[in-house]
């Protein structure tokens, strides 16, 4: 079975694995890589290729003075910060981010992201359409099948997801 190389950019991920990682484990497609930070995320990002990156909202900034920069001028609030979708423009649409990234590595494209988060769909819909990201599923508790299904509908194509 070809299994695909998969990042997880959540700053909750040790919590979460608990309960989010057994479906992804027993589904057997996957070789998960985790991020806690948007730091860690973008570095990943640039050094290795992805087929699906799942991507937080509310993310720490880590240690690189870029992403501590957009962090300060939120305030040091995740939730205003929204760095798991700068993080993103910074790829996507790298002409309008706040940290670009040039050259944009070959394999970047919309359809390879996906977000998982506690933000409600309405909130979401306007921050991600714009980089042509359509996945997106809400993160809670209960849904211990959350982040397979990104997984999977990012790796199918299929979006979008609620």
């Amino acid at each position: 079975m070809n299994r695909h190389r998969v990042l997880w950019i959540e700053d909750a991920a040790n919590g979460d694995l608990s309960y989010m990682f057994g479906p992804v484990f027993a589904d057997g497609s996957c070789d998960l890589s985790i991020a806690m930070s948007a730091t860690e995320g973008w570095r990943q990002i640039l050094s290795s290729e992805f087929a699906c990156v799942v991507v937080d909202v509310r993310l720490p900034p880590g240690d690189d003075e870029r992403w501590i920069d957009v962090y300060n001028e939120s305030g040091h609030n995740k939730v205003r910060a929204k760095l798991g979708v700068v993080l993103a423009k910074s790829l996507l649409r790298p002409e309008e981010a706040s940290v670009p990234v040039n050259p944009v590595p070959a394999w970047i494209s919309p359809a390879r992201f996906g977000f998982l988060s506690v933000e409600p769909d309405h909130e979401m819909d306007p921050l991600i359409r714009p980089l042509g990201v359509v996945v997106y599923r809400k993160k809670s508790r209960d849904d211990k099948q959350a982040l397979l299904s990104v997984i999977k509908q990012v790796l199918n194509g299929h979006g979008p997801s609620h």
